[in-house]
């Protein structure tokens, strides 16, 4: 009935579900909250985003199917999220309201705004720029004409990209140090995934602490993704072989295992391809071309036995055993 099924939470018990040309909501026992619409976002903070047709309009829906919040003066809305949801005019110019409607930014903004910390967003004004405004007054970083700004909430530190590089600020916008990066991720746990371009090895990885300092130097793996639970997924290069569904296209294979902040192999490099990060005290990982769930120590907790898995989410994940797609619970027991 459904080309896809999003994962259902705890809080909400509702998922998001697609026919391919239309979706709607429905609850653990299959039946619809709404009749499907042409588009819908996964409910959140008890909101769901309902889009009517391909240009609107927009409205909010509570759990019961009821339309709580009517949207007819925009051409476009996000979920709402820690209480505010961003929202566009005709013009494409972006603001954000609450969950009253009431507008708490104007759409003036070419893009954001997003949220940096507490009530601070990051916005960009027409031929001004990026920059940071606080929505209830106060003290706002005295930065600006910056390209990415991310806030490390455990070691309350802010790392800044513009034109000449990646820099280290205190809680105050102060810069402590130019980090050795062209590009870094969104800090996790307190530590960062960093990259750089060399003319000889192309793309290069590394990881740095909460303090700038590298725990992994560049070079030593092909490739590390984001942190999560205190670990990140490493990986090196084993071989190419040609992808056998896309003429063209090569598959690079690795052996993947996991590294701790300190930069240490926790769990040894033990994995085929596909590892990823942590979620819920389980990762996917793949061995003899099928995939299963390891735990932090680097054993299996569901044996690998399917062909596609998706992160474990409020005890479920989405598993596809060749064209059978359905959920399994903690114990690779299929629920749906």
């Amino acid at each position: 009935m459904y080309r896809n099924i999003d994962s259902f939470t705890v809080a909400e018990g509702l998922a998001r579900a697609s026919t391919g040309d239309s979706s709607t909501y429905i609850d653990s026992t299959g039946k619809q909250l709404i009749s499907p619409k042409y588009n819908v976002q996964s409910f959140s903070e008890g909101l769901g985003l309902v889009e009517e047709a391909e240009k609107g309009p927009f409205y909010f829906i509570d759990k019961t199917g009821k339309k709580v919040l009517d949207l007819p003066a925009y051409t476009n809305a996000f979920s709402f999220y820690h209480g505010y949801a961003v929202v566009a005019n005709k013009d494409g110019l972006y603001g954000m309201i609450d969950k009253t409607g009431k507008e708490i930014l104007p759409c003036i903004y070419e893009e954001g705004p997003d949220e940096l910390r507490a009530d601070n967003f990051i916005v960009h004004l027409p031929a001004e720029g990026k920059k940071i405004i606080n929505i209830k007054g106060g003290a706002i970083l005295p930065v600006k004409d910056f390209k990415e700004l991310f806030y490390d909430e455990v070691n309350n530190k802010y790392a800044l990209g513009n034109d000449s590089g990646w820099y280290l600020l205190d809680d105050k916008g102060a810069v402590l140090k130019k980090l050795p990066a062209d590009g870094l991720f969104y800090p996790r746990d307190g530590a960062y995934v960093a990259n750089r371009e060399s003319k000889d090895s192309g793309t290069q990885w590394a990881a740095m602490d909460g303090n700038g300092n590298l725990v992994v130097p560049f070079g030593r793996y092909n490739s590390i993704e984001q942190w999560s639970d205190g670990l990140a997924c490493v990986g090196i290069e084993t071989g190419t072989s040609p992808n056998k569904e896309q003429e063209g296209v090569t598959d690079v294979h690795m052996k993947t295992g996991y590294i701790d902040k300190t930069g240490k192999e926790v769990i040894p490099l033990q994995f085929e391809d596909l590892a990823q990060s942590f979620n819920e005290g389980m990762a996917i990982a793949m061995q003899k071309g099928k995939i299963g769930f390891i735990n932090k120590t680097g054993q299996w907790t569901i044996l690998p036995q399917f062909d596609k898995a998706g992160p474990f989410n409020n005890g479920f994940a989405k598993v596809n055993s060749g064209t059978d797609a359905f959920y399994i619970d903690t114990k690779g027991n299929r629920v749906q």
